[in-house]
């Protein structure tokens, strides 16, 4: 659902330069909220005459007796993007309030000269660059709504981990347990294979009485007779043998999932064995190390959050209340 600027290349987009979301809006909550728009479109239906019949594939999606087969209620795409501007403004004292404004270069210049004539001051100011934030929401080729936002910073905010930049994307820990889990995947399943194809058991005969020897070969105290010479013409089949090596390749594969991770037993309380606490202290910190770049971006996510609801605290919730916020210290401020 999400894309952004592909040249962002620091921890949690936070040079990114534009981003957007996609969402199926219900068809009814578009046209209520962009009527013109989809007005205009007049392609989409509310509802899809079609029969969605669902693939086998898709089957373990819906409780029994439940899948979908019917019209279904139409959506419409909507994007949604984010992106900032910088202009070049300048910096100034106000002569009135004393207080320090910004104005655009091209109204400085006028203002500079209205001033100079009028009121003999010379108007000095400072050159600079002003950030911008503006939203729009995109509905086909048609930009439905653009405002510029009421905080200084991107409401969507991203938290990433590690950085792959010959693919220029992003993972996780999972990124490196793939190949792990697809060895003990392909080790189990080819040893359920040498088990389930390899011979069980069996007889091989020459011409006796098979009948017989079939309806008593189970039997625990059956004394089947044979004609003479028939004992050297019957042979029991050796039951297969799994090759010597597979449950060791199945567990190593299987014990280097938590290995690769760095997570240690400690962790997640499986220890079998009693240990000094002081020994399983250090290991948990040296887990925890491990997911220092993970935290980094939790953290660096949470500020930028939280700068977001403070902004838009002060801008909607000025009415007079109190704002509790607690501080790193646990003692409360308002």
């Amino acid at each position: 659902e999400m894309e952004w600027d592909w040249s962002a290349k620091k921890r949690n987009l936070s040079d990114a330069r534009w981003k957007a979301h996609g969402k199926n809006y219900p068809y009814q909550e578009a046209k209520d909220r962009w009527g013109d728009v989809i007005d205009k479109l007049g392609t989409i239906p509310e509802y899809d005459d079609d029969l969605q019949t669902l693939t086998d594939t898709e089957e373990w999606n819906y409780p029994a007796g439940n899948s979908s087969t019917g019209p279904q209620p139409k959506k419409v795409l909507v994007i949604r993007m984010q992106w900032y501007e910088d202009r070049k403004v300048m910096y100034l004292v106000d002569p009135d309030t004393g207080e320090m404004t910004t104005i655009q270069r091209g109204r400085f210049t006028k203002i500079k000269e209205m001033f100079s004539q009028l009121y003999e001051i010379a108007l000095e100011g400072v050159k600079g660059t002003e950030r911008k934030y503006y939203e729009a929401f995109v509905i086909d080729t048609e930009v439905v709504e653009k405002h510029e936002m009421a905080c200084a910073k991107f409401t969507m905010q991203a938290m990433c981990a590690m950085r792959d930049r010959n693919k220029r994307t992003w993972f996780g820990m999972v990124q490196a347990l793939k190949d792990p889990q697809k060895y003990s995947n392909k080790f189990f399943s080819d040893l359920a294979y040498i088990i389930s194809s390899n011979r069980k058991g069996g007889t091989l005969f020459e011409s006796v009485d098979q009948k017989k020897a079939e309806r008593d070969w189970s039997s625990p105290n059956a004394m089947i007779e044979l004609e003479t010479g028939g004992i050297a013409k019957i042979q029991e089949r050796d039951a297969g043998q799994v090759p010597a090596g597979v449950d060791r390749l199945v567990m190593l594969a299987v014990d280097a999932i938590p290995e690769i991770a760095g997570v240690a037993a400690e962790m997640v309380n499986s220890v079998d064995r009693a240990q000094a606490g002081v020994l399983e202290e250090s290991r948990k910190e040296s887990s925890m190390t491990m997911f220092a770049k993970f935290f980094d971006s939790l953290k660096r996510h949470r500020r930028s959050r939280g700068y977001v609801v403070m902004e838009y605290i002060k801008k909607f919730l000025n009415d007079g209340r109190m704002i509790r916020i607690t501080q790193s210290n646990g003692q409360p401020s308002y």
